[in-house]
């Protein structure tokens, strides 16, 4: 599958929340992974909720409990949120245009940075 780079005005954690949710609309995946350095949790709802549990251990002192996720969602659509960089990587068989509308979808300025 083609990967394709997008640049997303997020500014908080709920602007990355929002592009997951668009995303596992548009691909209708559920299942949320993070990279091995982290608590494992499979099929998280959309809204990336976050435990008592995985706020100890994802927390890093200054309120922010991750700014960095990989989604492998399901049916054609994988995506990494970089919140840092305001950059959206899409694996996906869908065209640009599409991903385009789909990540507009959020309120957020969104632009296409090209193939990665």
């Amino acid at each position: 599958m083609p990967k394709h780079e997008f640049s997303v005005d997020m500014t908080c954690e709920g602007c990355s929340n929002a592009v997951t949710r668009v995303l596992n609309k548009l691909g209708a995946g559920e299942t949320m992974q993070r990279p091995s350095s982290f608590i494992s949790v499979a099929n998280m709802p959309s809204g990336l909720r976050k435990t008592r549990k995985l706020r100890r251990h994802l927390s890093h002192g200054h309120g922010c409990i991750i700014n960095h996720w990989k989604h492998p969602g399901g049916h054609g659509v994988q995506f990494d949120i970089d919140l840092p960089n305001k950059k959206v990587c899409v694996d996906s068989e869908h065209s640009v245009d599409t991903l385009l509308e789909t990540l507009g979808k959020t309120g957020k300025a969104v632009s296409y940075l090209g193939p990665k």
